[in-house]
């Protein structure tokens, strides 16, 4: 375990200093966390490559290392080792003057983060549990089924040579499903890790930088410090009206309210007609690992959009009331620059406005020691970090460049409409147009290899992605409207509230702001009219992103309100957040109670599986009975055909080959037929097997016994 932590912080250095050629205004712990994420990304990326063609050992897990932190030879240069240095003593010197001379800003931040920091270890030290019995089991209830499926992808890596990589759940085909973070955990494994370890130290490192940047990126689009701090709450506690159902539980129960915290379920944001928005940690970050990762390199990317529409109209930074009404220091200071701007503000042809802004923006935003980048640096940086992501989560990929392509248009547009109206002189130029160019170049072409692997072969069967469904996964007999405000509760008015909100004549939010956000509607409005994949609710990989791109509108929108002087407003304010907050928080706190605990697999599956990797080859194919929850997921070896519901949502139709193996286990006349048919080497028979309906125990008198753990029984196939 302490060599995975060693390598996980090799990579988050190279990867924080990368940040300083694309990313000039950053303070220290966001390069930081930056640095976990798209480090971590490539070093995947490459030790795939390179495992690839030497197989996945500790040498090219440690050459891949050596290669990812290659930039960290630059160091040598002065001027760049003055920059990531300085920003690190920075950081450093500030966290000092918080411990030994608090103030109550500091303490808020410290708070901030110690509650963030124990509770994410809370939550994924649950993900993976060993019960008291030596066994494996969750507790999260929605990581059930998706649990297993990782642990095979993990295994096939390292103990199955799964390369090039087969579906590990339905053996014969090319394996598309992006794979990256579960690779990532391989690597660990590849070099000492138990899979328990190697789980937590990957999904920590990641949730603990997602909240960072989604943290960072608030603080960029809404120079507020209180929308900073409460957008991760909306984020990570989002869910819907369920908590009235906590309420009317606790009213019936004898226990009352506390005492039914005690012992709380995980049933408020899903589970239950007609919640289906479910929450973000228990079933999106937690068992759909892949948005673990994906999530922060597209906060990434899109913080760099965001920079790139520093032209024209939308270079003002211009942030509406409540990036102007900040705490008695912050005005002191913004008035301090603002004064100093007004001096020099003409020189470069700048609008005095657009300077102030700047200026009392800096005094929100702390910024790195790094001189201001060109557009076409940062562009090249969102390239390259959008590229990593088709194999990460590829949903999250489209959605990256669907939204960066939509806001180019609108800042285009801004431009030329400012042009035409003879505002600015420089209004217009191609520079902006040729930083997206650079942006979309990397962004697809660096990508592409990725994106043929995916497509070119795969048994994917396309139509079964698409189509008309209007109203994602509402019950039939529900509107669309109620169904919504169950779901979201007031999330959906709030966000219109703030895009509407004025104050002193003046919107609360920037046109810059408005004009970015816009485009995400669509991650709302096209989920609701077309079904995305096989399975309609995984929409909600679209879906999240509208939820996460107005998160930090509601944020502004009761900051704002918190600000105001009347006790009431403020009332109101706390009010709305814990509407918004408290059916996802009751779900995370029924993990990290530690009463939910569902089992997997006891101490003879595991015992089992063993015998399986001492008993086949690597590459072997192995039948079992078509379930989630097979021994033979911790083996790596390959599997005639996994869980039904994984294999369909994935695309695939598991009709044909889940009645042909339950045939084959009922003693059909065809089943050494479809035996060879399918070319398997080795047959479990297991309480799973025996649990088929009409199996048929003399079957396997034909094929040689060749291990055996418990109930657990291994034949070969002549």
């Amino acid at each position: 375990m302490l060599i995975a932590i060693f390598l996980t912080l090799l990579v988050t250095i190279s990867g924080a200093f990368v940040t300083f050629f694309y990313e000039d205004d950053a303070p220290f712990p966001a390069r930081l966390a930056m640095g976990a994420v798209t480090g971590l990304a490539a070093w995947g990326l490459l030790g795939f490559m390179l495992s690839s063609i030497m197989g996945l050992t500790p040498l090219s897990v440690t050459l891949t290392t050596v290669f990812i932190c290659a930039p960290l030879v630059m160091l040598k240069d002065a001027a760049r080792r003055g920059l990531f240095v300085g920003a690190a003593r920075e950081s450093w010197a500030g966290l000092w003057r918080a411990v030994n001379r608090p103030t109550w800003r500091t303490s808020v931040y410290g708070a901030f983060y110690l509650f963030w920091g124990v509770l994410l270890w809370w939550v994924f030290d649950r993900a993976f549990v060993w019960d008291k019995n030596g066994g494996i089991a969750t507790g999260v209830q929605n990581n059930l089924g998706d649990l297993p499926f990782h642990l095979s992808v993990i295994t096939g890596f390292v103990h199955g040579n799964n390369f090039p990589p087969a579906d590990p759940t339905f053996a014969g085909i090319k394996f598309t499903y992006p794979f990256l973070t579960d690779f990532i955990s391989a690597m660990y494994v590849a070099v000492g890790a138990d899979l328990r370890s190697c789980l937590l130290i990957e999904n920590y490192v990641l949730a603990l930088a997602l909240v960072g940047l989604l943290h960072f990126w608030t603080l960029r689009l809404t120079q507020d410090r209180i929308a900073g701090l409460i957008a991760p709450l909306l984020v990570i506690f989002s869910g819907g009206l369920g908590w009235l159902n906590l309420l009317n539980q606790a009213k019936e129960s004898d226990k009352g309210l506390f005492g039914l915290l005690a012992d709380l379920p995980q049933k408020y944001t899903i589970g239950t007609d007609p919640y289906r928005w479910g929450n973000a940690v228990t079933t999106l970050l937690v068992p759909q690992r892949g948005l673990l990762l994906g999530v922060p390199l597209a906060l990434i990317v899109f913080g760099l959009v965001w920079k790139l529409t520093e032209v024209g109209e939308w270079g003002s930074l211009g942030v509406g009331e409540s990036g102007r009404r900040g705490d008695g220091e912050t005005r002191r200071r913004g008035d301090e620059e603002t004064r100093s701007a007004d001096a020099t503000a003409q020189n470069d042809g700048e609008s005095l406005k657009t300077k102030k802004k700047k200026k009392q923006a800096a005094a929100i935003l702390p910024h790195s020691p790094t001189p201001p980048l060109p557009h076409s640096d940062i562009a090249l940086g969102a390239g390259f970090v959008a590229a990593l992501l088709p194999l990460v989560h590829a949903h999250t990929y489209l959605v990256v460049l669907g939204m960066s392509g939509l806001i180019m248009v609108l800042s285009l547009l801004s431009q030329l409409r400012r042009k035409d109206e003879n505002l600015h002189p420089s209004a217009f130029s191609f520079q902006p147009l040729q930083a997206w160019a650079v942006f979309f170049a990397v962004a697809v072409v660096v990508a592409a290899p990725q994106m043929m692997w995916a497509v070119l072969g795969s048994a994917v069967q396309t139509t079964k992605f698409y189509g008309w469904k209007v109203g994602w996964d509402k019950p039939e007999e529900m509107s669309l409207i109620w169904f919504w405000c169950k779901n979201t509760g007031f999330f959906i008015p709030l966000t219109i509230a703030a895009l509407i909100w004025r104050k002193g004549g003046e919107f609360l939010l920037s046109r810059r702001l408005l004009y970015f956000f816009l485009p995400f509607t669509l991650c709302f409005i096209a989920p609701n009219l077309f079904q995305m994949s096989p399975w309609i609710w995984d929409n909600i990989k679209v879906l999240f992103y509208w939820w996460i791109a107005s998160a930090p509108l509601i944020a502004l929108l009761l900051a704002h309100l918190w600000r105001q002087q009347e006790k009431a407003v403020k009332t109101v304010a706390a009010v709305f957040l814990f509407m918004l907050t408290a059916a996802g928080a009751a779900d995370v706190w029924g993990i990290v109670n530690g009463k939910t605990e569902l089992g997997l697999w006891g101490r003879d599956n595991i015992a089992f599986a063993e015998v399986i990797k001492q008993k086949t080859p690597p590459r072997a194919l192995l039948m079992h009975a078509p379930t989630f929850d097979t021994p033979v997921f911790l083996s790596g070896r390959q599997s005639l055909m996994g869980y039904p519901g994984h294999v369909w949502s994935h695309g695939i139709d598991p009709e044909q080959r889940e009645a042909e193996i339950r045939s084959i286990y009922t003693g059909d006349p065809r089943g050494a037929e479809l035996v060879t048919k399918y070319k398997v080497q080795y047959i479990v028979v297991g309480p799973q097997e025996e649990n088929l309906p009409n199996f048929n125990a003399a079957l396997f008198s034909r094929y040689t016994l060749i291990g055996q753990a418990g109930a657990y029984k291994l034949y070969q196939v002549q």
